[in-house]
């Protein structure tokens, strides 16, 4: 293998599948990328068997050929050279790396004991708007588990049906939910459960003009943008059914601006995690104490509230689901100071976030 590369393009790529990579390989070569050259492309592929990444770029290719190399010490390397473009060349069982100021020789993986990627070609979804879907996955992702000892919430939901798609994730605290528009689905109504580790890392795909197409086979999903996919192991199991959780009958139903209550709460989490809000007429009332710290109180004017209610919630989690909301008017709909509260946007139902209250001390 012989090529020239632009080293921003490079340095992305091998970035990109670095992310992938585990520290802890259960095989040594699980450590390292696959930089496999031909027709004027340059592939890297990496996997840790449960997520897989391929993506490419344009590239000199004088040679072609492949080489896997340690993806630690080669993206360390990219990020500090100086040039612009960076030549690489196999010779025996090094990679020599030239940017025409420093070279390194690094020594190779043999390429046969790196795993073949996971085929995937059962269309799913046809065109998915990127934008929609990474900002939808964006909306969904604080709501996910980070417990592996439930493995089902570790996941997204994709919930598919005839006119649509949602996505819904839960960690049994509150439960996030967001209805999108995808073609292909035909009429056969499905679910799948996504990692979210294999969402996170499609969120930081950053070309939204360009559609996404979804694969599935029996346990893996792949996602595919023009030069690049990602495959992921789907999690077995059932997800909890999410319609139960979002609440049917309310007392009532409050208006507020999103940036003033987001910036509320973020005020009164500094004293302590939980926030109390008590509701009576059109003000809202948020109040945090901490017998160590000290106490804090801000008021708010709302809209739509008749009667008065108290209740509480963790402040991290109230700011995820408000911060979430598209537009600038977000509805609360309440029952009482124990049961879940609804958020949503005051113009649009197509997100909603469950919020379990926490138990006020009395």
């Amino acid at each position: 293998m012989k090529v020239k590369c632009v080293r921003d393009d490079i340095s992305a790529a091998v970035q990109a599948a670095q992310r992938i990579v585990s520290s802890r390989a259960i095989m040594p070569v699980l450590t390292g990328v696959v930089l496999k050259a031909a027709d004027e492309n340059i592939q890297v592929l990496a996997t840790d068997l449960e997520l897989s990444i391929n993506t490419g770029f344009s590239a000199s290719v004088e040679e072609p050929g492949q080489v896997v190399i340690s993806a630690r010490l080669l993206g360390d390397i990219l990020k500090n050279l100086s040039a612009e473009t960076v030549s690489l060349e196999k010779n025996g069982n090094d990679l020599e790396i030239d940017d025409g100021k420093a070279s390194f020789k690094l020594r190779t993986m043999p390429a046969e004991d790196f795993p073949a990627l996971p085929e995937v070609e059962e269309p799913l979804i046809q065109e998915l708007d990127s934008r929609d879907f990474i900002n939808a996955v964006g909306q969904v992702k604080n709501a996910v588990s980070r417990d592996e000892r439930r493995i089902i919430l570790t996941g997204i939901l994709f919930d598919m049906k005839e006119t649509g798609m949602t996505l819904v994730g839960t960690d049994s605290y509150r439960l996030a939910l967001r209805e999108i528009q995808a073609k292909g689905l035909g009429t056969q109504e499905s679910n799948v459960i996504v990692p979210g580790r294999a969402l996170q890392e499609l969120g930081r795909w950053g070309d939204h003009q360009k559609s996404l197409d979804v694969f599935k086979s029996e346990g893996q999903i792949r996602f595919t943008q023009a030069d690049r996919s990602l495959t992921a192991r789907l999690i077995e199991g059932r997800f909890p059914n999410y319609a139960d959780f979002v609440p049917k009958q309310v007392q009532m139903t409050i208006r507020f601006s999103r940036d003033e209550m987001e910036a509320a709460v973020r005020r009164m989490s500094l004293v302590a995690p939980t926030i109390v809000m008590k509701v009576e007429n059109n003000n809202l009332t948020l109040e945090s104490n901490a017998s160590e710290i000290g106490e804090a109180r801000e008021t708010l004017t709302i809209q739509g509230a008749e009667g008065g209610l108290e209740i509480a919630f963790n402040a991290d989690y109230l700011k995820d689901g408000i911060g979430a909301i598209d537009g600038e008017q977000v509805e609360m709909l309440l029952t009482d100071g124990e049961k879940p509260a609804l958020v949503k946007g005051a113009e649009s139902d197509n997100y909603k976030y469950v919020i379990m209250p926490v138990r006020i001390k009395r």
